[in-house]
C-alpha cells in the first residue's frame, strides 16, 4: 500500500462529506483512509458509515484524545509507504496525491512534503497562502513558524518508524510544528509550489481555550528553535520570541546585537543567505506598520498575523 491517510474528526458534521469525498476522488487511488472519531457528539459517527468503500479504515475513540493523542493512533496502525494529512474540515484537491507521490519517489531525502494553500470559509474572499519550497529556505522559515501546512503535508513512514517520531502531546495545538522540527533533524523537507488543499477558515475553530493552549505550545517551540541558533546563553529569548511574534518592542540597538550573534553563529547550520534574507526582512519591517499585500517582507508568523486579521474585516 502506497499512502495513508490520517485524518481526526472531532464533532465534524458540517464539512465531514466534502472532507472525505475529496480524498475519495483523488487521481492516485492507491491508499487506506484512516478516520479517527475522537468520541464525537454530534453525527459525526453515522455519516463515516454511510459511506460503502473497503479503503476506509474507521476507528473510534472511547474518550476525547485530542489532536496529538489521536494522529499517534492513527500512526500506530498506518501501513502505507508514505503517510498524508488531512483535517475534517478541509478539501484536498485532487491532484494532491499524485503530485505528492511522484515527488517523494523520485527525491529520497525528503521526509515531510507540503505544499500550498487555498484559504476560504464563509464570508470572506479566497486568498492564496505560500509557503517556502526548498530545504534550507524551509529551515529558517522553522525558527519563526511552522513552515508546513499541516493538513497538506504527506511523510516517509519509515523515517517516523525509525527515529521513533510522534506528535509530543506536551506540545498540543502546536504538535504539527514539533513534528516537523523532529523529522527535519533527520531529513529534508519541500513544499510543492502548487495548490494542494483548500483551507477552510470558520469561527468554530478558535476559542479561548484554543488561543491559550497554542500560546503556551508555541512558546515552548520558541524556546526550542531559539536553542537550534547555538549561542551562547538565553539573553535574547525574549527577544527572539517578540520578533517570531510580529511584534516589535524592541530597540534598533537590540535586534543589531542580536543579528551579530546570529551571524557570528558557525554552529547553527542554517544557510546563510537564507537566514540573512529573512533578518533582513525583519529589520526592514520594525518601524513600519506590516500589510498584508507584503507578505513576501514578513515572517511566517506575521504572514498568518497580517491573514487572519484580513480575514475578520
Amino acid at each position: 500500500m502506497k499512502i495513508s491517510v490520517i485524518m481526526p474528526v472531532y464533532n465534524g458534521e458540517r464539512y465531514l462529506r466534502e472532507a472525505m469525498e475529496s480524498i475519495l476522488n483523488q487521481t492516485y487511488k492507491d491508499f487506506e483512509f484512516i478516520i479517527i472519531n475522537d468520541a464525537s457528539k454530534d453525527s459525526t459517527e453515522e455519516i463515516i458509515k454511510s459511506y460503502n468503500d473497503d479503503r476506509i479504515v474507521y476507528l473510534k475513540n472511547e474518550q476525547n484524545l485530542g489532536v496529538a493523542g489521536t494522529l499517534n493512533r492513527g500512526l500506530d496502525v498506518a501501513k502505507g509507504e508514505y503517510i498524508a494529512r488531512m483535517d475534517a474540515d478541509d478539501i484536498s484537491f485532487s491532484y494532491r496525491f499524485q503530485m505528492q507521490v511522484d515527488f517523494l519517489d523520485n527525491n529520497k531525502n525528503v521526509g515531510v512534503c507540503g505544499g500550498n494553500l487555498r484559504i476560504f470559509g464563509e464570508g470572506i474572499e479566497e486568498r492564496d497562502f505560500f509557503y517556502s519550497e526548498k530545504d534550507k529556505a524551509i529551515r529558517v522559515d522553522m525558527l519563526f513558524n511552522s513552515a508546513f501546512a499541516h493538513p497538506a503535508i504527506m511523510m516517509r513512514r519509515d523515517i517516523v518508524e525509525k527515529y521513533n517520531i510522534r506528535y509530543d502531546i506536551a506540545f498540543e495545538k502546536a504538535e504539527d510544528y514539533k513534528m516537523w522540527h523532529d523529522i527535519l533533524l533527520v531529513s529534508d523537507g519541500y513544499n510543492i509550489q502548487e495548490y494542494l488543499l483548500k483551507y477552510r477558515y470558520h469561527s468554530s475553530q478558535v476559542t479561548k481555550t484554543c488561543i491559550e493552549e497554542k500560546t503556551s505550545a508555541v512558546t515552548k517551540m520558541r524556546e526550542v528553535m531559539y536553542k537550534t541558533l547555538n549561542l551562547e546563553n538565553d539573553d535574547y529569548l525574549e527577544l527572539f520570541a517578540q520578533i517570531c511574534d510580529g511584534k516589535r518592542e524592541f530597540s534598533e540597538e537590540e535586534y543589531s546585537s542580536f543579528l551579530e550573534l546570529v551571524k557570528l553563529s558557525k554552529k547553527s547550520g542554517y544557510s546563510k543567505k537564507e537566514l540573512m534574507n529573512n533578518w533582513s526582512s525583519i529589520n526592514r519591517s520594525i518601524h513600519r506598520k506590516s500589510k498584508i499585500k507584503n507578505y513576501k517582507m514578513l515572517t511566517m508568523r506575521e504572514r498568518l498575523i497580517a491573514l487572519r486579521g484580513a480575514l475578520k474585516k
